[in-house]
């Protein structure tokens, strides 16, 4: 009864809140039309348009009157693997061909990305370089272009054939341009040479040796999170804190993750994604400062999230506040495209206590609200619900603008946002004014998000692990993964047949089975050297 009385309470106090509460559209678009901008460029991490909007951020948590916590004020730098650079030392010499010029007729390949290093051996030509009817060991595969996988799944089948280097010849036979790769070793020398070329190479006819060198530097950047803490008014509960959050950074100009139809660099300006959660976070510290909640509320806004939940990741491994006193995270990712009111609530039964409040909350804003108990998901919660923590994980769904350079300020339903902005603005004082602090349930039924490929082994890459192989941030319960005895920490460096250097390769192996299959697993865990067996499950779609 004291539980149904206090929650009755909080209801109709919360009614009072919600007809007194107000976010403004017009506010709402004043941060997402300069967080969008062009002068932004897309907010790639490590960009100045992603340092622009950083200091725009810290700037509101600064009029806002929070609190800086971190060494640097507002701003908790981290370094992050940022692809590569083109070295000066490459060269091809084919015999018989003389010398080609980097930069014209040839290029070291980021795409896969190729190892420095230097290899003579003869030219094998092997098709689309996906089967190999002929022995390449020590040898230089040539490649047409076509097939599944690219040339990342070139390069891995070349080094497992035992091949010294790869050439993969160009789709169109057009000067080359050297683009920025994701940093991951291939494992061998690879080089990407125009098509005329390696057609004339061909049609030779005769036995030809190669020397092909190649050198490519991997870089690092620094990004930062953006965190501003607004204290409680209760003497003791203030030292509990709640996490309230959102991604700032975005695609910039594009890359690898980009869904638009062309491949040409253009801004990306990522007003949905996620410049209206960012905004959302705004708005909410500047309630909030001014209608103090019991418990704390750190705000932050993570850099990184597009490649791989770096800047949420790191906090949570260099919590600048005692994690065992964040008693939850609220998320908010791409809350800007309301569309007949539908919502979406990820982590739903990351606590006992949130289905409860979602009903009470939703009774009065009457969205068409639908949950996902899992706090996985693709968005900094993850990071926190790794840390055993319950998270909420607001969403308004996708669309066709989703990482195009057409995701832009115009598109945007503000007044939708602010409705939003209301029921998020609820639970977060529910959830800060609450007498006892939420529970944690870890969820044991395998949810994903949809993938790319047939299976699932459940685990969850630490995209920001830099070594060979594939270092896990944590394993899914109930997954093969956590059946198979896998622990976070532990380091995938072979799956079935294929070593494994890095995520991608890791991605394109997963792509070689179907649920049901047993897979032999190596992992190190610190000096060991594991053998498991899984069997792999179906991947959500």
């Amino acid at each position: 009864m004291k539980r149904f009385s206090l929650s009755l309470a909080l209801a109709l106090a919360l009614g009072s809140f919600a007809s007194a509460q107000t976010f403004s559209p017009d506010s709402v678009k004043g941060h997402v039309t300069y967080l969008a901008s062009d002068a932004l460029a897309g907010r790639g991490s490590g960009t100045r348009g992603n340092e622009a909007a950083a200091k725009y951020i810290a700037e509101q948590f600064k009029k806002a009157g929070l609190k800086p916590i971190a060494p640097k004020g507002y701003f908790q730098p981290f370094s992050f693997p940022a692809g590569v650079a083109q070295g000066s030392k490459n060269r091809l010499q084919v015999s018989g061909f003389g010398r080609y010029a980097a930069g014209h007729t040839f290029e070291p390949s980021p795409l896969s990305t190729s190892t420095s290093g230097e290899v003579t051996g003869e030219l094998v030509f092997v098709g689309e370089g996906l089967e190999y009817p002929q022995d390449v060991k020590g040898k230089i595969a040539v490649a047409f272009s076509g097939g599944e996988g690219g040339v990342r799944k070139k390069a891995i089948v070349a080094r497992e054939k035992g091949a010294a280097g790869l050439i993969v010849a160009s789709a169109e036979d057009a000067a080359l341009r050297f683009e920025e790769g994701d940093g991951t070793d291939a494992g061998l020398p690879i080089a990407m040479v125009r098509k005329s070329v390696v057609e004339a190479w061909k049609a030779k006819n005769t036995p030809l040796t190669a020397t092909l060198q190649t050198e490519v530097k991997k870089q690092n950047k620094t990004s930062a999170n953006i965190l501003g803490l607004l204290e409680g008014s209760d003497p003791a509960l203030k030292n509990e804190i709640l996490v309230i959050g959102a991604h700032m950074d975005h695609l910039g100009l594009g890359g690898t993750h980009s869904l638009a139809e062309s491949k040409a660099a253009a801004i990306h300006h990522g007003a949905d994604d996620n410049a209206s959660g960012t905004a959302g976070v705004l708005e909410l510290a500047a309630y909030f400062a001014k209608n103090k909640p019991k418990r704390s509320i750190l705000f932050m806004c993570f850099s990184g999230e597009e490649l791989g939940l770096l800047g949420s990741a790191h906090y949570v491994k260099n919590p600048l506040l005692p994690i065992e006193k964040t008693i939850a995270m609220v998320n908010m990712d791409m809350i800007g495209r309301l569309d007949q009111d539908k919502l979406i609530a990820v982590g739903s039964g990351t606590a006992p206590e949130w289905n409860p409040l979602l009903d009470r909350l939703n009774a009065d804003a009457k969205f068409s609200l639908s949950r996902s108990e899992s706090g996985f998901g693709s968005s900094d919660q993850q990071s926190f619900y790794n840390a055993k923590i319950p998270v909420l994980f607001f969403f308004t769904g996708l669309h066709g603008d989703y990482h195009r350079p057409s995701d832009t300020a115009d598109k945007i339903n503000y007044p939708g946002e602010a409705k939003v902005l209301t029921l998020v603005a609820r639970a977060a004082r529910e959830i800060a004014d609450a007498p006892n602090r939420p529970g944690f349930t870890q969820i044991t039924v395998v949810q994903e998000q949809p993938a790319r490929f047939r299976v699932s082994l459940g685990s969850i890459p630490a995209y920001g692990y830099e070594g060979e192989g594939v270092q896990l941030d944590g394993v899914r319960p109930g997954s093969p993964a956590e059946k198979a005895g896998m622990q976070k920490g532990d380091i995938i460096v072979k799956f079935g047949a294929r070593v494994i250097k890095n995520v991608q390769e890791y991605t394109l192996a997963l792509g070689d089975y179907k649920p049901g299959d047993v897979v032999e697993i190596i992992v190190k865990r610190g000096e060991q050297t594991l053998t498991m067996k899984a069997t792999l499950a179906a991947s959500s779609r």
